[in-house]
């Protein structure tokens, strides 16, 4: 089975890049076996287009000095030698730049084995590339979709950290499939929806879905409506069978970004060309949605948006189209940046129709989504940027919690501090935060499992500075910790730790216990100037990471990384909701999230649901809504 690049790819302006395997020349002797690999362009005309190196890596350019005319040539033969892993060649044609990946003989035969159902050699692929998204899209460069999917399996299936991280950057590797001219590149709706049917399908780095992925690309890479629609139109979907998918959760997220690009007016329009549950009873359904339960609220206040536009004045359908982008952005639980636009979406709308309250929760929301995106990307001076927003809009409130971003920007400051290897000053902060969070009237059982949370981490951190000199001692702060875990019900975090301690005395474990520098895990190394992970330089023709400036203005940011599980302050009940069982509570505290390296102490995205049925927040709506069209019948 071949899995050698020999495609063509469209750049901008008809440009056609052709990437082909060529035959090894036979009066060419090496110690070693080698690929060689020609790059080519032509233009609309067909006539070829000069093609200048910038970088090669571990290839080597082959054609001669004399042909070649410095570094430019119409026709470029790069050598990639045995032990070259997935050699990155950069070029730049027609003034834009174009990474290009071409495997070794060792890659290859790898790569092929895997897919001959031999999974034997999935650890051995990992250690030719510098992340797991690399393999992802060196892979779709050169195999099917389907062939990719059966790469990835392999590798999470073996590996742990792989699967992690794959977990992390699952989205951003569909959005990087669907916004990158050269590579892993797809066509079709078919293409994506097998991808993500695929990549769902993994077991081991969580659920994947269409519309998320989609409403990831419009809101961290399309700056307009008419990049999404394109985007749409190229891959073949229909704009109204799409809106009618999972409830008109794509018709929000598409009004969402109509908001944040052209205003309410231009979300009213569009809405009132479409009809959707023109059923009458009006005022009545909107009772209903003020009362539904948690879970059920995004869908029955979207389902009121068509009849608020076409039936009902602006201020009205603002008010509605205000509480269905902050419903759907909190009922929905994506990894994907999905949440960031609607919460961004929702801000905009209850701030045109005057209803502050719901603005402030909405903005809230957006800083916290945003903070655990970076978080679990390693992007921590951004996430703490964001958690201090939302710290300080709570401040501003009587009615959000200021303590749930005072206790993530911790978990992120101990994060940034392993990171550095500095363990000794991670189990410091940790502690500094058990005081912190403590000066809260926080509800007992959410405070218990906040500070078993943050201990157990503490105790995680503890085992790394003793590890290189007692395992005895390191072997008790773990144990410490799994106790912690089990007393806050954090299934994932102890059943790393209990890894973590059956390799107690391995220096070396295959759990990849060993902390995360940029040696062992380059992966999740930062790169602070930019903002960035490594993960993004592995696939840097990828939207660039959002930069400090972009994240706290409040705009949505763009991102190479993908987004994590946002978290969840407490919410209030409807008004008249006074059946418990109208009610259903978000899930409990959780840690489906963790930090994708086992030496990592853990910190997940926590989401944190009412903390007490009786409590007055839980007993009213976010806001009154008392505006004029709120009588409306």
């Amino acid at each position: 089975m071949q899995v050698v690049p020999d495609q063509t790819y469209t750049l901008t302006d008809g440009l056609q890049l052709t990437i082909s395997r060529t035959p090894k020349d036979p009066d060419r002797t090496t110690a070693t076996e080698d690929y060689r690999y020609e790059l080519s362009c032509l233009d609309s005309t067909g006539q070829a287009t000069t093609l200048n190196l910038v970088w090669t890596g571990t290839a080597e350019r082959l054609d001669s000095p004399l042909h070649r005319g410095g570094q430019e040539a119409t026709r470029l033969q790069i050598r990639v030698p045995e032990g070259s892993g997935l050699a990155r060649v950069r070029i730049r044609v027609a003034d834009r730049s174009v990474a290009v990946m071409l495997p070794d003989p060792t890659v290859t035969r790898t790569i092929e084995s895997i897919l001959q159902g031999d999974r034997t050699d999935s650890q051995e692929v990992l250690g030719t590339v510098r992340s797991v998204p690399e393999l992802a899209f060196a892979c779709g460069q050169f195999l099917s979709v389907e062939q990719t999917v059966t790469v990835l399996q392999a590798v999470a299936n073996a590996d742990r950290y792989a699967a992690s991280r794959l977990h992390s950057t699952r989205y951003a590797i569909i959005r990087g499939a669907l916004t990158i001219p050269v590579g892993f590149t797809l066509q079709t709706a078919s293409q994506l929806e097998a991808l993500v049917d695929g990549l769902d399908n993994i077991g081991e780095i969580g659920a994947v879905e269409l519309v998320p992925a989609l409403a990831d690309v419009m809101a961290a890479v399309h700056q307009t409506v008419d990049e999404t629609e394109t985007m749409l139109e190229s891959l073949g979907y229909d704009r109204t069978d799409l809106e009618q998918r999972e409830d008109g959760l794509w018709f929000a997220c598409y009004l969402a970004h109509l908001v944040c690009t052209k205003g309410v007016y231009a979300a009213e329009g569009y809405a009132m060309e479409r009809r959707y549950h023109l059923t009458g009873q009006y005022a009545r359904r909107k009772r209903d949605a003020k009362q539904a339960a948690f879970d059920d609220r995004g869908r029955v206040w979207r389902r009121l948006l068509c009849a608020a536009a076409r039936q009902h004045t602006s201020d009205e359908f603002a008010y509605v189209l205000a509480n269905a982008l902050y419903w759907t952005g909190r009922t929905t639980m994506t990894d994907s940046w999905m949440e960031t636009v609607l919460f961004e979406g929702a801000e905009r709308a209850a701030e045109d129709v005057g209803v502050e309250a719901l603005a402030e929760r909405a903005r809230y929301n957006h800083a916290s989504t945003v903070g655990h995106a970076h978080r679990s990307n390693n992007n921590y001076r951004l996430a703490l940027t964001q958690f201090e927003r939302a710290k300080a809009i709570a401040s501003a409130t009587d009615s959000l919690h200021e303590w749930l971003p005072i206790y993530n920007a911790a978990i992120v400051d101990a994060d940034a501090a392993l990171e550095a290897s500095n363990h000794e000053r991670a189990v410091e902060l940790l502690g500094d935060a058990i005081d912190h969070v403590l000066t809260y009237d926080i509800p007992t059982d959410r405070c218990n499992e906040i500070v078993h949370h943050l201990a157990g981490q503490q105790q995680e951190a503890r085992a790394m500075t003793s590890r290189s000199q007692d395992d005895v001692d390191r072997a008790a702060a773990l144990s410490e910790a799994q106790a912690h875990y089990e007393a806050s019900g954090l299934s994932r975090s102890r059943e790393r730790v209990t890894r973590k301690l059956a390799n107690a005395t391995s220096d070396h474990s295959p759990e990849r216990d060993d902390p995360p520098d940029a040696e062992q895990s380059s992966d999740t190394s930062t790169q602070p100037s930019t903002g960035q992970s490594s993960d993004a330089s592995a696939a840097s023709d990828l939207p660039a990471s959002g930069t400090e400036s972009e994240t706290t203005s409040g705009s949505t940011p763009s991102t190479t990384e993908s987004h994590a599980e946002p978290i969840r302050d407490h919410t209030p009940m409807a008004p008249n909701a006074t059946d418990e069982d109208a009610f259903v509570e978000p899930p409990e505290l959780q840690d489906r999230l963790t930090q994708p390296d086992e030496s990592a102490v853990g910190g997940s995205d926590l989401m944190t649901s009412p903390d007490d049925r009786d409590a007055p927040e839980n007993h009213r709506h976010p806001d009154d809504f008392d505006h004029d069209s709120d009588t409306t019948h």
